[in-house]
């Protein structure tokens, strides 16, 4: 994961991911990267 995208989240926002990759882990791991968007733009992020 690049660096430039973990500093584009807040600490909280970050906790916020990781909470939705558990919440997603019944789909191998994997994400969509609309899935992530959505995920930053629930977690406060612009």
């Amino acid at each position: 994961m690049a660096a430039g995208f973990h500093r584009r989240l807040s600490t909280g926002g970050i906790f916020f991911w990781l909470i939705l990759i558990l919440l997603n882990g019944k789909h191998a791991g994997r994400m969509h990267i609309s899935d992530i968007r959505q995920g930053i733009r629930l977690a406060g992020g612009d």
